[in-house]
């Protein structure tokens, strides 16, 4: 059985931190501290450090961790994210197996790969790669 194949990262607050403010290099409390590659979420074009916008429709930028995770669970065997990568510095990357240029790196189908109308402008003015990603697994997280 295969879950998602990602290990999420960020915030552990019990309610949504209002005083949050998304910046540039941190657009939201969530990212992803590491995807496995080959993994259903790597196959979706979800990669190390996107930070996570929205989860099964519901935007989640100020929600805590342990809300977070509930909500990818309570989604089941389907998951639809909406993430932001943010451009980073090629030496805080880890080095991927096979040099690959950066934007053959992230393209997701056309299907997936939807923009946001109220967060575009914005996301672009910070520099940001804004996608939607759809994820089937064959079971839930654990």
């Amino acid at each position: 059985n295969e879950g998602f194949g990602f290990v999420l990262r960020g915030a552990k607050a019990q309610t949504p931190v209002e005083e949050f403010s998304p910046t540039p290099a941190f657009p939201a409390l969530q990212y992803l501290e590491s995807v496995d590659e080959g993994g259903v979420a790597w196959r979706s074009g979800l990669r190390m450090g996107d930070f996570l916008i929205e989860v099964n429709g519901i935007n989640v930028v100020k929600v805590g961790h342990r809300q977070v995770v509930n909500m990818i669970r309570q989604g089941g065997n389907s998951l639809m994210v909406k993430v932001v990568m943010v451009a980073r510095n090629p030496e805080m990357e880890e080095m991927p197996k096979k040099k690959v240029p950066q934007q053959s790196k992230r393209l997701t189908p056309p299907a997936i790969a939807l923009r946001s109308k109220s967060m575009t402008s914005e996301l672009e003015e910070m520099g940001t790669v804004l996608q939607t990603h759809n994820i089937h697994a064959l079971r839930t997280l654990s």
